[in-house]
């Protein structure tokens, strides 16, 4: 029995609050991987990885059996696993302002680009669209879903409960582990949809928080799902450690188990139930042991319990977007003519995002200012407003082209090892002036922009309206130029007031700064991988499910052989359960 007002809760955009809250975490498997798999038509059942130069940066679970892991070469890989498929990801080619699946890409003359995985991951969050209402991207292969609303209408549509709904009784005849396994069932049926129609794979997790269903989504790969109610929810978190949890991880984490009195029951090379423990401690203990920080030790109090609720935002406008790119030693920009073709092609990547965002939240977003950073003799920047007149996305790109050109006169010494475009205070465009367009000023020409001293002359930017092409990817006109080269990709990320832990370097990140954090990580170990190349040039216990609901795809699925009565996954390790594609790439 469950009081009436907490399941009509479930309707309302506040349904997370509600104590029969039903929450979803879904995960592609090994989401890299499985897009080369996906489009190069490769057997699901074989190994893959997703090759970066003559690294691995993803691995399928075929490969894992082989004792594979990111990071390794392509020499390495295919000593432990001769079958192995190495499709390589998609980059730009210097010169170029499109993307393309090379044949032989080096790292000398191509950058890699992550649109494909984009507009891939785009597919997927349109079938999560067509199924449910309150959906928050938590990364390109990730999403939380609130499935309170569709939870609500399937009681309400079901015979088995019209009785006890028409009742004039404040409490209803029904329990939040059914509506827990409602649930379930309808993120199965999307899972299989996306199977069907797109050919991927993903795991999920089910239970009342985002806490505990993202842990739960990662416990089960691949092609697998897995419930936890509040009965079971214990025992489940018996096999993890705090830091294991969505935003326990790094730095934060250890420093909060460090703090802790010292479990004297602990024995050493026996299971530890971290929170077990943790759940002996009074709210006062741990505030005097976490320095007296309410707020941490208030967290990892309703943390153990599986009290801490947080809501699921379905829409999100993030505030800023850069495009990078780091020079090794050999490419350092020695004139304004090389910055120039460098900027062309961020301004071509910037506005393509936006475009892309507007796209996905069916808005107009405009930028307010653009910043150009660079290092030379030390890191400088600088901003200048954009001057937009109107709000298509062609004008958009050829203002932030001028201005940062401008800027970049101004502000940059040779040689420059690094070069970056940020545009900030992306902001929703009212529709009420969407029809307004300002007096034009007085514009200057892209050409007056360059210096006399400039070793080429550039020509004209043109930015056409884009449209999809063929392979899926969209084309960025510009007028010909064969100095135009590729850009670093940022990703874009989510505008909350709060902040999450980077699992791998331990920092607090305002959340809207997520995927540009994300993606310095994944330059940085790029750069790191390629100093490397240069370098050598020159010289688990089976744990049954018993306590929760697991439902298995292996009739769908051929590479999964688990059987649907009774589920059996490995227990994770003390890193915690699988992590995202995403954790490669953060900061």
């Amino acid at each position: 029995m469950v009081l009436r007002k907490h399941f009509e809760q479930l309707k309302t955009p506040q349904s997370w609050q509600s104590p029969l809250a039903v929450i979803a975490h879904i995960d592609l498997d090994a989401f890299y991987a499985q897009c080369l798999q996906v489009r190069g038509g490769y057997d699901p059942t074989e190994p893959l990885g997703c090759r970066q130069w003559n690294a691995l940066i993803a691995i399928n679970y075929p490969a894992r059996k082989y004792g594979l892991k990111r990071g390794v070469s392509c020499d390495e890989a295919r000593a432990l696993c001769p079958s192995i498929h190495l499709p390589h990801v998609a980059t730009f080619k210097k010169g170029e302002t499109t993307w393309a699946f090379h044949e032989s890409p080096d790292a000398n003359n191509y950058k890699v680009s992550l649109d494909f995985f984009r507009l891939e991951s785009r597919k997927i969050f349109e079938l999560f669209k067509k199924h449910f209402a309150q959906i928050e991207k938590a990364g390109i292969d990730e999403a939380f879903i609130d499935l309170g609303p569709e939870v609500y209408t399937q009681v309400c549509c079901s015979e088995k409960y019209k009785q006890t709904l028409l009742s004039d009784s404040d409490e209803i005849e029904i329990t939040h582990d059914e509506l827990i396994d409602i649930g379930a069932e309808l993120v199965k049926v999307v899972r299989l949809h996306i199977h069907e129609e797109l050919k991927y794979t993903c795991s999920a997790g089910i239970s009342f928080n985002k806490q505990i269903s993202k842990l739960a989504s990662g416990y089960n790969k691949p092609f697998n799902q897995t419930t936890v109610t509040r009965d079971s929810m214990n025992e489940f978190l018996s096999n993890f450690e705090i830091t294991d949890v969505w935003g326990w991880g790094g730095k934060i984490g250890k420093e909060v188990v460090q703090k802790l009195p010292a479990d004297i029951n602990k024995v050493e090379g026996e299971k530890y139930d971290q929170f077990a423990y943790i759940r002996t401690l009074t709210l006062d203990s741990l505030v005097s042991s976490l320095d007296d920080d309410f707020q941490l030790a208030t967290s990892l109090y309703k943390t153990v319990r599986g009290n801490y609720t947080s809501e699921v935002k379905s829409r999100t406008i993030i505030k800023s977007m850069n495009a990078v790119k780091d020079f090794r030693k050999l490419t350092h920009l020695k004139n304004m003519g090389d910055v120039i073709d460098w900027l062309k092609v961020f301004s071509a990547d910037l506005t393509l995002r936006i475009q892309n965002l507007r796209d996905d939240l069916q808005t107009t977003i405009v930028p307010k200012t653009v910043v150009v950073k660079h290092s030379g003799s030390g890191v400088r920047s600088k901003q200048k407003p954009l001057n937009v007149n109107g709000f298509s996305v062609d004008e958009i790109g050829q203002q932030i082209l001028l201005q940062s050109t401008e800027i970049a006169k101004e502000l940059i010494s040779f040689p420059c090892g690094y070069l970056a475009v940020e545009i900030t205070g992306l902001y929703e465009q009212p529709k009420e002036q969407l029809n307004f367009k300002r007096a034009d000023p007085k514009k200057r020409s892209y050409d007056e922009l360059l210096d006399s001293k400039s070793p080429t002359t550039p020509t004209k930017v043109k930015f056409n309206n884009m449209k999809p092409s063929n392979d899926g990817t969209l084309k960025l006109f510009f007028d010909e130029n064969k100095h135009a080269k590729e850009t670093e990709e940022s990703k874009d990320g989510q505008d909350t007031d709060n902040y999450f832990q980077c699992t791998e370097c331990g920092k607090q990140i305002i959340l809207s700064e997520m995927f540009d954090h994300e993606d310095w990580h994944f330059a940085k170990r790029i750069r790191n991988q390629e100093l490397v190349e240069v370098a050598d040039k020159s010289n688990k216990s089976p744990c049954k499910l018993n306590y929760s609901h697991n439902t298995s795809d292996s009739t769908k699925n051929p590479q999964n052989t688990t059987p649907n009565v009774e589920v059996k996954a490995e227990a994770p390790s003390k890193k915690g359960n699988q992590r995202s594609i995403l954790e490669f790439y953060k900061k």
